[in-house]
C-alpha cells in the first residue's frame, strides 16, 4: 500500500511503463494518447467498443500488467469488484442467450480497453484509465497529486440466481447502507429527504463530461441529522471513497472534513421497500456520489462517485499550469 500521494504516483509510473514496455509497436499505438487528447474526458458506461488496448487483444502477462494498475489505483476491494464485474458480463450473456435475446454473444469480459494519456513523467500531466461496459476507472497524474474521478461501476445483473453466477450480489453495500440511513430517519425527515416516490431510470448525470451539483435534488442536510444517522451517513459517503487506494479516500474524506460535512445532503427516490426501483444522490458544492438501481427489475446498478473541481484532474491541472506560466 502506497504511503502518500506521491507514492501512489510513483508507483503508477513504474507500472505504466512496465505494461508499455511490454507492448509491441501496434498495441502501443492503440494504447498510448497524447494528453490533451478528446478521449481523455469520453467516457461512457454503456455496452460498446471504446479506443485504446482491449484486454482481448493482450497475453497473459499483458493483461496482468494492465490489471496492476487497477490494483494500485484503487483499493483491494475496488479492484476485486472491477474484476467481478468484467466476468460478471458472462453471467449476464448467458442469462440473455437463455432468453433468446439478441446480443447476449458481445457480453464478454475481454471487452474492456486500457490506454494512456500522456507520457508517465513525473514533470507532465499524464493518466490511465479502463473503460467499458459498466467500468469507467481512472487516474490523473499531476506533480505527484492524483486525481480518480469519475470513478464509475455498475452492475447487471446485481442478484444472480445460483446458476449461473453461484447466487452472488455485487455492489450490494451501495444499496445497504443508503437503505440504512434512510430506514433511520423519522417520517418527518423521510418528507424532506425523498423527492419522489418513482425513482429514474437511470443516474442524472448520466456521462456528461461536466456536471452542477445544484442541478440536483437536495434532500435532507447531514448538518440536520442525529448522531446515529450522521454515522449513518458517513459510513456511506466512506464507503464510495473506498473504492480507491487508501491514500486517494483518505485524501478526500480530508478535503469533505476541511470544507464541512454540515454541506452535504442526501436524497432519495422510489419506494423504500427492497425489491423496487430506488434512486439516491449524496451532493455538497462539489461532492457527489449518484446510484440507480431501477433497470431490470431492480436488479441492474449504475453507481458513481464524482468532484466537480478534481474531475479529469481539473484543478490539479489548473494549479500546474498556473505554476508553469508564473515561471
Amino acid at each position: 500500500m502506497s504511503r502518500n500521494v506521491a507514492d501512489l504516483a510513483a508507483l503508477s509510473r513504474q507500472l505504466v511503463r512496465e505494461w508499455v514496455d511490454m507492448l509491441d509497436p501496434d498495441q502501443r499505438g492503440r494504447a498510448m494518447m497524447p494528453f490533451d487528447s478528446i478521449d481523455r474526458l469520453t467516457w461512457a458506461y454503456v455496452p460498446g467498443d471504446r479506443n485504446g488496448l482491449a484486454i482481448r487483444d493482450m497475453s497473459t502477462a499483458q493483461r496482468e500488467a494492465a490489471m496492476a494498475l487497477v490494483d494500485a489505483g484503487l483499493s483491494a476491494r475496488g479492484a476485486d469488484e472491477v474484476r467481478a464485474i468484467m466476468a460478471r458480463e458472462r453471467v449476464l450473456g448467458e442469462l440473455e442467450r437463455r432468453a433468446g435475446q439478441g446480443g447476449w454473444a458481445q457480453r464478454d469480459p475481454e471487452r474492456y480497453w486500457f490506454a494512456i494519456h500522456g507520457q508517465p513523467d513525473p514533470a507532465k500531466p499524464w493518466g490511465w484509465r479502463v473503460d467499458g461496459h459498466h467500468i469507467s476507472v481512472r487516474m490523473t497524474v499531476v506533480d505527484d497529486e492524483v486525481a480518480v474521478t469519475p470513478l464509475f461501476l455498475g452492475v447487471n445483473p446485481a442478484r444472480v440466481p445460483p446458476e449461473p453466477g453461484g447466487g452472488t450480489h455485487l455492489l450490494a453495500a451501495e444499496e445497504s447502507l443508503a437503505r440504512d440511513l434512510l430506514a433511520r430517519l423519522s417520517d418527518a425527515q423521510k418528507a424532506i429527504a425523498v423527492f419522489d416516490p418513482v425513482a429514474p431510470d437511470d443516474i442524472l448525470t448520466s456521462n456528461l463530461r461536466r456536471f452542477e451539483p445544484g442541478s440536483l435534488p437536495l434532500g435532507i442536510a447531514y448538518a440536520s441529522l442525529e448522531p446515529g444517522q450522521r454515522a449513518s451517513f458517513e459510513r456511506l459517503v466512506r464507503h464510495y471513497l473506498a473504492r480507491a487506494a487508501y491514500v486517494s479516500a483518505a485524501t478526500a474524506w480530508a478535503e469533505l472534513e476541511v470544507a464541512g460535512l454540515g454541506g452535504l445532503t442526501f436524497a432519495w427516490a422510489g419506494l423504500e421497500e427492497p425489491g423496487h426501483g430506488h434512486y439516491y444522490v449524496v451532493r455538497g458544492d462539489r461532492f457527489l456520489i449518484e446510484y440507480d438501481n431501477t433497470q431490470d427489475r431492480a436488479n441492474h446498478v449504475h453507481s458513481v462517485w464524482r468532484d466537480a473541481a478534481r474531475d479529469w484532474g481539473d484543478d490539479l491541472l489548473a494549479a500546474h499550469y498556473a505554476a508553469f506560466d508564473h515561471r
